[in-house]
């Protein structure tokens, strides 16, 4: 009988791989497009934060113990934050509009929007850091994401092309873009300090039981 480490082990494999099949069945299918720009691939916030949790979970699947690391937790937490922010996103702006993000077949789309961001967000609510993690991790979680806006307002200009509907000043001015950048900078705050609150609930229960022994 799999004990609940090992089977936790297992599921972080299993999406890991899920994932780089994915992101490298996309690539090789969007080779087959005239128009596909391997620069423009990189530039989809949803390809980086995959690939910042295919990291993750990988790292975790070689060295569990990695997870009692405060360094690594914060890289844990950054991409767990930024796969929840892409399935909310996804979910609640770009599937409801049609939106064109570069995807060509429905299982790549079901597990880099869906698959991927859901199991990140279950991993931690299962098993967060066991050490107490300060508020102050949420600056830098939201770092990544700051860089990520400037190179795609900088980058797009030059390239011509934007990720993201909401990221595109060409119809709507820099105005739209604004309240766009706002909307999803709230809806990170609002789940990386959901996500915070849990792991420090937790790490208070863990240690009020270990006190008890």
């Amino acid at each position: 009988m799999l004990t609940k480490a090992a089977a936790i082990r297992i599921a972080r494999l299993s999406v890991a791989l899920a994932i780089v099949v994915a992101l490298t069945a996309q690539f090789v299918l969007g080779l087959e497009i005239a128009s596909f720009r391997t620069s423009n691939f990189f530039s989809y916030f949803t390809v980086l934060s995959n690939v910042i949790a295919f990291g993750v979970l990988l790292v975790l699947v070689a060295d569990p113990t990695r997870t009692y690391s405060h360094a690594f937790g914060r890289w844990r937490g950054a991409a767990t934050l930024y796969m929840a922010v892409t399935g909310v996103v996804y979910v609640t702006v770009l599937l409801p509009l049609d939106t064109d993000v570069g995807v060509s077949e429905p299982w790549i789309d079901l597990v880099i929007h869906g698959i991927g961001p859901l199991y990140m967000v279950v991993d931690w609510l299962i098993g967060p850091p066991p050490n107490r993690i300060a508020w102050r991790e949420l600056k830098y979680w939201l770092a990544f994401p700051a860089i990520y806006l400037v190179y795609t307002l900088i980058r797009g200009p030059v390239a011509d092309w934007y990720p993201y509907p909401f990221l595109d000043p060409r119809e709507d001015g820099y105005g739209a873009v604004a309240f766009g950048a706002v909307l999803v900078l709230v809806t990170m705050v609002f789940l990386g300090a959901a996500l915070l609150a849990w792991a420090r609930r937790r790490s208070r229960t863990t240690a009020r039981i270990i006190g008890r022994h």
